[in-house]
């Protein structure tokens, strides 16, 4: 379920990336998608609907309002998940940003779409059926959702 910038176009000349360098080339950003997470803004919700209705009928104490700032942040670092894919890695930015996972594109082995049997992914993009594994060449393997896997893995092998 891809939302919120359905038609991104390609950066223009002087676009600059989230490390500040310039970019200079037109198809520097390869692959851009933003998943927003449903099933994670529905757990939030539900809890924090639970404890404003104790604030309503027990006593307000610091505990009950502390709890509920803290699913509210929580909420906020993880609510989303971003993928770009530009000319040398795969990023993943989850919430504001404060989480973010870089691969260099030399550093991926191989590339596979296999079912959506992950909670990792499964929480972003519940209604695919397919995702991305990535194999790195150290040995680890990353997990990447994709509405549109075929798509990611074509650019990803474009460099790897």
């Amino acid at each position: 379920m891809a939302c919120c910038f359905p038609e991104f176009t390609l950066p223009k000349e002087g676009f600059l990336q989230r490390n500040m360098r310039p970019v200079t080339e037109p198809e520097a950003l390869r692959y851009y998608s933003n998943y927003f997470s449903v099933p994670l803004l529905a757990a939030c919700a539900l809890i924090e609907f639970g404890v404003l209705i104790s604030l309503v009928l027990f006593e307000a104490t610091f505990g009950r309002f502390l709890v509920g700032g803290l699913i509210l942040f929580f909420w906020t670092l993880v609510y989303c998940v971003r993928v770009v894919v530009d000319l040398d890695r795969v990023c993943l930015s989850y919430g504001i940003g404060l989480f973010q996972r870089c691969l260099n594109l030399s550093s991926i082995e191989s590339v596979q779409i296999v079912p959506n049997r992950f909670v990792s992914s499964w929480i972003y993009t519940p209604m695919t059926s397919h995702v991305v594994l990535v194999y790195l060449r150290g040995g680890g393997r990353r997990i990447i959702p994709a509405d549109n896997p075929r798509e990611l893995v074509r650019v990803m092998n474009v460099r790897a």
